[in-house]
C-alpha cells in the first residue's frame, strides 16, 4: 500500500511541470518562431543535461536513504514502548521523498499556476493525511495496517 506513493503522491507535480509550465504565451511563440530554435538545437536539454539530472537524482536518493538510516542507526525507544524499526525508517524516507520530489518540481518551474500550487502543496498534504488515516485505521479496521498502528504519532 505504501508503495503506491509514487503514483498517488508524486505524479501530479511532474504533470503540472510538463503541461502548465510555460516561459511565454502561445501568442508570443507564434509571433517569434526563433524561440523554438533552442529546443530544436538541444541547447537546453542534451546528453550533458541528461546526465546532470541523473547525477542529481542519484545524489538525492543517496541522501534521502543514508541520512535517515544513519540518524536512526543507534535506535530510539519511545515512552509508549515502541521503538524505531523498518516502518519508521521507511515512512521517514517516503515522507522525505514526497517532499523533495514536490519541491524539486517547484524549483524548476518557470511559471506557477493554480494547478502547480495544488499539485505540489496538495501532494505533500495528501501524503501526510494518508499517513494519519492509514496509521489510525487499526484496530477499528483490523485487516488494515495492524503493524502501523499509531505510526504517525511516532513520526
Amino acid at each position: 500500500t505504501i508503495g503506491m506513493f509514487n503514483i498517488l503522491f508524486t505524479s501530479l507535480p511532474p504533470l503540472a511541470l510538463g503541461i502548465f509550465d510555460q516561459t511565454c504565451s502561445a501568442k508570443t511563440r507564434e509571433e517569434n518562431p526563433m524561440l523554438y530554435k533552442t529546443s530544436q538545437q538541444s541547447e537546453l536539454f542534451n546528453i550533458k543535461q541528461f546526465w546532470l539530472w541523473i547525477g542529481t537524482a542519484i545524489y538525492h536518493s543517496v541522501l534521502l536513504f543514508w541520512m535517515p538510516m544513519l540518524a536512526m542507526k543507534t535506535g530510539v525507544s519511545w515512552g509508549s514502548g515502541q521503538s524505531d524499526g523498518y516502518l519508521i525508517l521507511g515512512n521517514t524516507i517516503y515522507s522525505l521523498v514526497v517532499i523533495v520530489t514536490c519541491l524539486k518540481a517547484g524549483l524548476v518551474m518557470d511559471n506557477w499556476t493554480w494547478f502547480s500550487h495544488v499539485s505540489i502543496w496538495g501532494s505533500i498534504v495528501l501524503w501526510f493525511l494518508f499517513l494519519v488515516v492509514y496509521s489510525t485505521l487499526w484496530p477499528s479496521v483490523r485487516f488494515v495496517a495492524s503493524n502501523m498502528a499509531g505510526l504517525f504519532l511516532i513520526l
